[in-house]
Formats: C-alpha cells, sequence, structure tokens
C-alpha cells in the first residue's frame, strides 16, 4: 500500500472552520485510513489507504458538518512527489531574489503557456509542471511575496494550494517510518 500526501487547502488548525489536528486525524482513521499522521499545521497529511479518494471522500462532509470546513484536498502519493522533486534541480537555483521555491498542487488541468512562465508581476515562475504539480519560484520585489496559489488556479482553472519544499522533504523524511 502507497503512502499518499493530502494537501487541503485552506486548512489551518486551531482557526476557525479548521478541525484540531487530533480531530482531522480521527476522522481520517474513522473513512478508512490505515494510517495517517499530520506533517504541519496547515492540513499536510501523510496517509496510507487502500483508496485514498475513498478515504478523503467520506472525511469531507463530516469535517464540513463538525467544523464547517468547506474546502477541497488534493491528494498525491508520495513517491510521484518525491519523483517530481528530484526532477525539479531545486539545489542549482543560487538567485538571490528567491523568497521561497515551492511545489502548488491542482486539480491537474493542461495548461496554455509556455515554461518557464512569469506572471506580470515578476513575482512567480513556474518552471515545471507534471501531474498536477507545478515547481515554482516565488520573489518578494515589493513588501507582500507572489502567491504561487492564485497564478495557478487561473492558469489550470482548477483549485490549488501551495507547499514550500522545506515542508515536502519533511513528508518525505517523516514517510521513511511511517
Amino acid at each position: 500500500m502507497e503512502t499518499s500526501i493530502v494537501f487541503y487547502r485552506n486548512m489551518n488548525f486551531g482557526h476557525p472552520g479548521s478541525p484540531t489536528r487530533d480531530s482531522l486525524l480521527s476522522i481520517l482513521k474513522d473513512a478508512g485510513a490505515e494510517q495517517v499522521e499530520s506533517v504541519q499545521t496547515n492540513g499536510t497529511v501523510l496517509l496510507k489507504a487502500m483508496s485514498p479518494e475513498r478515504v478523503i471522500g467520506l472525511a469531507a462532509p463530516v469535517l464540513l458538518s463538525k467544523f464547517g470546513y468547506p474546502d477541497v484536498a488534493v491528494i498525491r502519493s508520495l513517491s510521484a512527489v518525491q519523483s517530481f522533486l528530484d526532477r525539479c534541480q531545486i539545489e542549482g537555483i543560487t538567485d538571490p531574489t528567491v523568497y521561497r521555491l515551492v511545489l502548488t498542487f491542482f486539480g491537474g488541468a493542461v495548461m496554455d503557456v509556455t515554461l518557464p512562465w512569469t506572471n506580470q508581476k515578476g513575482d512567480v515562475d513556474v518552471l515545471a509542471v507534471e501531474g498536477g504539480m507545478a515547481f515554482c519560484i516565488i520573489r518578494k520585489p515589493r513588501a507582500s511575496a507572489g502567491n504561487a496559489t492564485v497564478e495557478m488556479e487561473r492558469l489550470s482553472r482548477s483549485p490549488a494550494t501551495t507547499r514550500s519544499i522545506s515542508t515536502l522533504r519533511r513528508c518525505i523524511g517523516l514517510a521513511s517510518s511511517f
């Protein structure tokens, strides 16, 4: 059984409309997860289940009724995320204007852009896209940083959520003992 990473969009433990960590883990176990571990307070979860999509689907109405959480969860296999990260050549990026390196997860729609792509503000670069994942550079040329989630939602016409490379590496490290 393969490990999946679940990325809940706009979930923040302790905030209105979001469950607590323990509640989320309990709901996912009740929905059929064999193993589940929260990695961050932002709704990033390692999950083992025969059908991760079924578990997330069964958990969704419970999250809505108990906590008012209405948003989406994007599921990717750990191996797909790791493989994509391995090909992104992250260590080769030394540009001092880089604020953060991220992967943005989205519905997987085909986008009609040539890569690398940079938004009009010049604060988000999309360098690679594969299987509903985009490797992006976020820059902070002014007071606020670029927003890869917003850009990928616009490009893919589907909901998206973003995680830093450090969070993803933490997921991969934790999964080795999962």
